[in-house]
């Protein structure tokens, strides 16, 4: 790259590299923008998602922030209009063409992960300017930003499916009886938890008492719900596992479902 310096790249990449051999894919975010300002021209570097939420933020050691970056740290969000800016941007963007977008002298770099456009990296210079340097250390860095993001959503797929897997899997062990019993049960629990009278909700679905008391023992041992008795009071129950009421609702048939709103609705 004409005009670069490749000993201060180097050093500078070094750092970054370590950084991330250190800590892996827990690597923060704010210690990647401080990695990026340790070098530069006056700068503050902005790790942002592609919303524009703040995941990472540093800046030059005399440095204050500009009045528009108060606003954006305190927000802890840069402002929607620049958001949307940033998103337009599909490579690499310094000089006048940054600067008309972010209205200061900046430099922006995309963050792909997957294959997607899932943030920015966001150098805003005060009074200095970018770099050779900064430009090609910007984009190691959001290729490693942006694996850390890929990964970090393939965890969160990973540990749904889990989750749904076994949602299902203790909603099988339940006989129709039970399963009958925990949808009633489930469509008067107001949020994630609260107090149930089972001989009520017994009455109501003309089951047992004990069919209800089954189903809540199944469901406690499988670990996607938290039953406790309070004797007169009731029963306390919390969900666990949020895909139990989705997985239990899969399993209600249409009428049972066009009779449930119409009770509702009555």
């Amino acid at each position: 790259m004409v005009g670069m310096d490749e000993k201060v790249f180097r050093k500078r990449c070094a750092r970054l590299i370590q950084l991330v051999q250190r800590e892996g894919m827990a690597v923060d975010f704010g210690d990647v923008a401080a990695c990026l300002v340790e070098g530069s021209d006056r700068a503050s570097v902005y790790v942002v998602s592609q919303r524009g939420r703040i995941m990472g933020y540093a800046s030059w050691a005399e440095g204050q922030p500009l009045p528009f970056e108060n606003e954006w740290l305190a927000e802890q969000h840069l402002s929607d209009e620049i958001s949307e800016a940033l998103l337009k941007v599909g490579a690499v963007s310094s000089g006048p063409e940054a600067e008309r977008l972010v209205g200061h002298a900046s430099m922006i770099v995309p963050i792909i992960g997957a294959g997607q456009r899932v943030g920015s990296i966001l150098f805003i210079y005060h009074g200095g300017r970018s770099s050779p340097e900064d430009e090609l250390l910007g984009e190691v860095a959001a290729a490693i930003v942006g694996m850390v993001i890929a990964n970090a959503q393939d965890l969160e797929e990973e540990d749904e499916a889990e989750e749904r897997q076994r949602a299902r899997a203790a909603i099988r062990s339940l006989s129709y009886s039970e399963r009958v019993a925990m949808q009633r049960i489930l469509d008067q629990l107001n949020g994630d938890e609260g107090m149930l009278v089972a001989s009520r909700v017994a009455d109501e679905a003309r089951i047992t008492r004990s069919v209800i008391v089954n189903a809540l023992r199944k469901l406690s041992s499988a670990n996607v719900i938290e039953s406790r008795s309070l004797g007169m009071k009731g029963t306390y129950l919390r969900i666990l596992n949020r895909r139990i009421r989705q997985e239990l609702e899969r399993e209600r048939s249409p009428f049972a479902r066009t009779a449930e709103m119409a009770r509702r609705r009555a």
